[in-house]
């Protein structure tokens, strides 16, 4: 979105142009948009899909095949698990409050809608950029973010994965010595 829009100026008639549709670059602008959106939408499906591939690495490698394929996910593997430092930084992941977004973004994405994704012109905030939508998922409310503000949370949860992988060689390393 960065290469179309200028996102460091607050707000500009160009920024207006392209909200009301009347850029002289609204191609440009619709197709930056559309490819935010899918790159968002991207990450969160990633970070939460790794997690779940992690969880049969585990369910194999740890449980050998203890849950079934078809019920296996983190949860089930953190239930299943012996007490551990990877139990305990899985359990801490899937408390965190990123953690229970990502969830919650997938499943509405996923089953009900697409999560509102928008340019925004700020006036009273001096933000210009994309947002993402507020949801709600299971009675808890998820509030709007600016994308990198989501971003940061979603690269937060991605990177656990390195810590988990470790928490998971150093199990087998020392089950295995």
């Amino acid at each position: 979105m960065n290469e179309v829009v200028d996102t460091e100026t607050p707000s500009s008639k160009e920024h207006l142009n392209y909200v009301f549709g009347i850029s002289d670059r609204q191609d440009d602008y619709y197709l930056a948009k559309l490819a935010s959106e899918a790159h968002i939408l991207g990450i969160i499906h990633t970070t939460r899909a790794v997690f779940d591939v992690f969880a049969f690495l585990v369910n194999g490698v740890l449980l050998n095949g203890a849950i079934p394929k078809n019920k296996c996910d983190i949860r089930a593997v953190v239930k299943v698990l012996q007490p551990s430092p990877l139990k305990s930084e899985l359990k801490t992941l899937i408390e965190s409050y990123w953690f229970k977004y990502i969830s919650a973004f997938i499943n509405i994405s996923k089953h009900r809608m697409l999560v509102k994704h928008s340019f925004h012109v700020g006036f009273q905030d001096s933000y210009t950029g994309i947002r993402v939508g507020a949801f709600d998922y299971n009675n808890q409310q998820y509030p709007r973010y600016k994308a990198n503000e989501l971003l940061k949370g979603v690269v937060e949860v991605k990177n656990k994965i390195v810590d988990c992988g470790q928490y998971l060689n150093n199990q087998v390393i020392s089950r295995d010595a």
